[in-house]
């Protein structure tokens, strides 16, 4: 990722950290896989990353990664995780999905 300067074929690099994010929510995927996708990302974009986890309350989180806990929407069913991926889209402001 990098920025080009107007009236100038120099491509410069971005100047700090990229904003990256993941969901992660109930038992579908193990910790190794967020560890995983943090080493990649880091391995691979110059500026390096903060990773942002949106998780439950309850799940502890390394201080190198950024947590936002997930508001509990009491939905059940086989697809109940793919809705939590909404909060990633949620105005940081408000507390709830609809205000």
């Amino acid at each position: 990722m990098a920025q080009k300067t107007p009236g100038s074929t120099v491509v410069q690099p971005l100047a700090g950290p990229i904003d990256c994010a993941c969901v992660i929510h109930g038992d579908g995927y193990s910790w190794d896989y967020v560890e995983k996708l943090y080493s990649m990302l880091n391995r691979n974009i110059t500026p390096g990353i903060r990773l942002h986890v949106y998780t439950e309350e309850s799940r502890s989180v390394p201080k190198h990664m950024i947590k936002h806990p997930l508001i509990d929407l009491g939905i059940s069913g086989p697809k109940k995780s793919w809705w939590y991926k909404m909060q990633l889209f949620k105005d940081r402001k408000s507390t709830r999905l609809n205000s």
